[in-house]
C-alpha cells in the first residue's frame, strides 16, 4: 500500500496539476483582499475566518477539491496506464484506496494553504483582532471541513470513472455550488450536502442554531450517506468492471 501512494505521489511530482491547485488553493485569499481594498474598511481576523471558510466549503475550495480527485482517477485513463496496472497482480481495492488516501493528503495541504494565506493577506490587509482563540478556531474549522468534503467528493469520482472524464463532474460541482449559494442561510439548507458541511464546521453559534433546531445528525447522516453510496457504487464499478482503453 506504501508504495502505490509513494507511486501516485511521484506521478503528481511530474504533473502540472499540483502546481495549478496550489496555486488555486490561494483564491479564496485573493478575493478576501480584493473586498478588503474594494470596501475600504477595517476587518477583524474573526469576519475574514467565517469569510474564507464560506468561500471553502461553499464554492472555491469545494470546486478545487472535485478537480483534484477526479484528475487522479480519471488519469490512468487519459494517460493509458490502468490497463497495464491492473495486469499487475495488484488488488483494485487497494489500488482505490490508495488513491484516496493520495487524495485526502493532497487536500489536507490545501488546506493549509488556505489557512496560512489567509492570515497573511489580513495581516496586509490591517485586519484586526487576532488572537490564538481566533487562530485555533479557524484552524479546526477547515480541518473539520476537510474531512467532510473528502466524504463527498466519492460521487464524483463514481461519474469520472464511469463516463471516463472529468468535465461531467466539474459540471456536477458547479451545480453543487450554485445550489450552496442559493440555499445557505434557510433551513433547508442541512438536507444540502454542500451546505452541511459549511454549518457542521462553522463556529458561529447562529449558524448553528440552524441545525440545532432539528438536529445536527441530519446534515452528518446526509453527508455519510453520499459518502458510502458514493464509494461503493466507485469500488463495485472498479473492482467488477473489465478495464477497455
Amino acid at each position: 500500500m506504501f508504495e502505490l501512494i509513494e507511486g501516485e505521489f511521484l506521478k503528481l511530482k511530474r504533473s502540472r496539476m499540483f502546481t495549478i491547485t496550489l496555486f488555486g488553493s490561494l483564491v479564496p485569499a485573493i478575493l478576501l483582499l480584493v473586498m478588503m481594498i474594494k470596501i475600504e474598511s477595517t476587518f477583524t481576523y474573526s469576519l475574514l475566518f467565517e469569510q474564507s471558510l464560506e468561500y471553502v466549503t461553499l464554492l472555491f475550495g469545494f470546486l478545487l477539491y472535485i478537480l483534484l480527485a477526479t484528475y487522479i482517477f480519471n488519469r490512468e485513463y487519459t494517460e493509458h496506464t490502468l490497463k497495464t496496472v491492473i495486469t499487475t497482480p495488484l488488488s483494485r481495492t487497494k489500488f482505490i484506496i490508495s488513491k484516496l488516501v493520495v487524495i485526502f493528503i493532497w487536500m489536507s495541504i490545501l488546506t493549509l494553504i488556505f489557512y496560512l494565506s489567509t492570515i497573511f493577506v489580513g495581516y496586509i490587509g490591517g485586519a484586526t483582532q487576532l488572537t490564538t482563540q481566533s487562530l485555533m478556531i479557524f484552524l479546526k474549522e477547515l480541518y473539520i471541513a476537510d474531512v467532510l468534503l473528502f466524504l463527498l467528493i466519492t460521487p464524483f469520482i463514481f461519474i469520472t470513472m464511469l463516463l471516463k472524464n472529468i468535465i461531467p463532474s466539474i459540471i456536477c460541482g458547479v451545480a453543487m455550488v450554485l445550489a450552496n449559494v442559493m440555499s445557505i442561510g434557510d433551513k433547508l439548507s442541512v438536507y444540502n450536502p454542500g451546505t452541511a458541511v459549511y454549518l457542521l464546521s462553522t463556529y458561529q453559534p447562529y449558524i448553528n442554531s440552524l441545525i440545532y433546531n432539528q438536529s445536527p445528525l441530519i446534515p452528518f447522516t446526509v453527508i455519510i450517506l453520499i459518502s458510502i453510496i458514493g464509494f461503493i457504487l466507485s469500488w463495485l464499478y472498479f473492482t467488477k468492471t473489465d478495464i477497455t482503453l
